[in-house]
């Protein structure tokens, strides 16, 4: 019997970061801390999907809070 995937490989559609605080949070430091940056877990919207913002961006967005 051959190998047959069920489902699809999510790792490109799944996404980890706080999508409320951005780069812009660490105030223009040029070497932010790097405990602080895994601490504080900042998510970049446009670098993540820049195929998405090119069109304009999201029409929704649907998340799954804690």
């Amino acid at each position: 019997l051959g190998f047959e995937r069920v489902l699809p490989d999510l790792g490109q559609n799944i996404r980890c970061g706080n999508s409320l605080i951005g780069w812009d949070y660490f105030g223009g430091q040029i070497f932010p801390d790097e405990e602080e940056i895994q601490r504080v877990n900042p998510f970049d919207w446009q670098r993540a999907f820049p195929h998405i913002f090119a069109e304009g961006g999201f029409d929704a967005v649907i998340g799954n809070p804690p």
